[in-house]
């Protein structure tokens, strides 16, 4: 069941990765506040999401971005972001995507995200590994090591992330708790940090 559920999901990230890169933004408006923009395609692509998950799946839940939801214990609940990076794409810029994944009391069964600039698709199975575009991939890590960077510790060379790029991502405009600390913490570990949107 875990393999088809990741199928479904990859085939519906690369959908929306097409349909996101061939679309215009149309009409954006806005929700929570003026930096918290949404565009008809945000709103047509979890339609259609919802429509195909309710044929496929029609026992599972949805939750939405967009048209909302909520868990239910026991139950496979599908999370979807329709338009990961709403902001860039109303904007004009080239970096956005689509996230979808399904989780059963909140742990991860499969998830998948349609890159729509670039055209692929990263999909992941629990306990399976993770794809790109049906090839499978791995985690990589510059320098002459393959460990963990270490927000604490600030030193590089062998097992760290130094020289290499992590990015992360605002709290909808806003910094997060203890943001400025871990963007410093990461310069001191030589880490070049990104804040792009869609991270």
């Amino acid at each position: 069941v875990g393999a088809t559920w990741r199928r479904l999901a990859a085939d519906l990230a690369g959908w929306a990765a097409s349909y996101i890169r061939e679309s215009t933004p149309g009409y954006v408006d806005t929700k929570a506040h003026a930096a918290d923009v949404v565009t008809d395609v945000d709103r047509a692509v979890e339609r259609r999401v919802r429509e195909v998950l309710a044929t496929e799946c029609p026992t599972h839940v949805v939750v939405g971005e967009e048209e909302g939801g909520a868990s239910v214990a026991g139950i496979p609940t599908w999370y979807v972001d329709p338009l990961d990076g709403t902001t860039n794409f109303a904007a004009g810029l080239g970096w956005c995507s689509f996230s979808l994944a399904l989780a059963v009391d909140r742990v991860p069964v499969v998830a998948a995200v349609g890159d729509a600039i670039r055209g692929s698709v990263l999909s992941a199975r629990a306990g399976h590994g993770t794809t790109l575009d049906g090839v499978p991939v791995r985690a990589r890590v510059p320098g002459p090591g393959t460990g963990t960077l270490s927000v604490t510790g600030g030193e590089s060379g062998a097992g760290s992330l130094a020289g290499g790029v992590v990015l992360t991502e605002w709290a909808a405009h806003l910094p997060w708790p203890g943001m400025e600390v871990f963007l410093r913490r990461l310069g001191e570990a030589c880490v070049t940090s990104r804040i792009m949107g869609s991270g």
